[in-house]
């Protein structure tokens, strides 16, 4: 089912300011103090660098950046060929895309990505985890619905 994107700029806009959100975020974690800050005894911001994949499974970088590379290459070859023009799926996939660039920047830069939202009964995550998190819910979602 083809929904016509009234405005492509609005959107543009809004990746691009999710995605800065997301850069300016880690960057202000590492001025975070060692022990964080905590607002909640669950709930707080520490810097962290996970060096692995999700739950910091561990992967070596030369394995995992060329994986990440073919998954953002893919997705926006998809978004560009199929869903550009007029289709409700743009979004999530442009969450997840900017997601995975985000952290994709980090491992080039840190060699790990920078997580610093701590739930304690949870592994530390970052915006860009919580992008591709949505992206991919929303994305099954519309899969289910059979809306794509």
């Amino acid at each position: 089912m083809a929904v016509k994107l009234k405005n492509k700029k609005l959107l543009i806009w809004l990746i691009l300011f999710l995605f800065i959100i997301d850069r300016i975020t880690k960057y202000l974690s590492f001025n975070l103090p060692q022990e964080g800050i905590f607002y909640l005894p669950s709930l707080g911001f520490k810097h962290y660098l996970n060096t692995g994949i999700a739950f910091s499974i561990p992967m070596p970088l030369y394995i995992l950046i060329p994986i990440i590379l073919i998954i953002i290459f893919s997705l926006t070859w998809h978004l560009v060929k199929y869903y550009l023009n007029s289709h409700i799926a743009i979004f999530p996939i442009s969450l997840i895309i900017i997601g995975a660039l985000s952290n994709l920047l980090d491992r080039i830069e840190y060699n790990g990505v920078i997580d610093f939202i701590d739930i304690s009964t949870f592994p530390a995550f970052n915006l860009a985890d919580t992008y591709i998190t949505i992206g991919v819910i929303w994305l099954i979602y519309l899969i289910i619905k059979k809306r794509i």
